[in-house]
């Protein structure tokens, strides 16, 4: 089996800041066989779905399950799915690729939130002094040390 998981998990994690910031990004899935790890790696599908990162998918070989299992990723993430079985027509899949994400572009507007804190206001700049000064004056008073 092919872990699907490790590879669509690290390339969510290079791309979930951009995705962060409003950025259009996709990822390209390249297999020759079955998902070993399926059920571990839908729940990274899942993420992958909800921040609209298009993985698009190229299956080198003949028609069978694991052709339909990279159709079901391209399918469920909005990517395209590409059969492939000669150099040539691998080489066309990734050119189509290229052209579609050529296309992407900046989505929206960015929103950030911003804290603002409000600066010391002046009662707390006296209250500091005058608990500074009483400080000073009990230590000197029971000590009779000034410094």
């Amino acid at each position: 089996g092919t872990g699907y998981g490790p590879a669509l998990s690290t390339a969510l994690a290079w791309l979930k800041p951009y995705r962060m910031f409003n950025l259009s990004c996709a990822m390209v899935l390249v297999s020759d066989g079955l998902p070993g790890d399926k059920p571990g790696y839908e729940y990274i599908l899942e993420e992958i779905a909800k921040l609209r990162i298009p993985v698009h998918t190229v299956y080198i070989g003949r028609q069978g399950e694991g052709e339909e299992e990279a159709k079901r990723i391209a399918e469920k993430t909005g990517g395209g799915h590409y059969t492939v079985s000669t150099l040539n027509e691998f080489v066309k899949a990734f050119e189509s690729i290229g052209e579609s994400i050529k296309e992407l572009s900046l989505e929206s507007e960015v929103y950030v939130e911003v804290e603002v804190k409000k600066s010391l206001s002046i009662i707390f700049y006296v209250a500091s002094l005058v608990l500074s000064v009483l400080l000073w004056a009990m230590r000197f008073l029971t000590s009779r040390i000034s410094f």
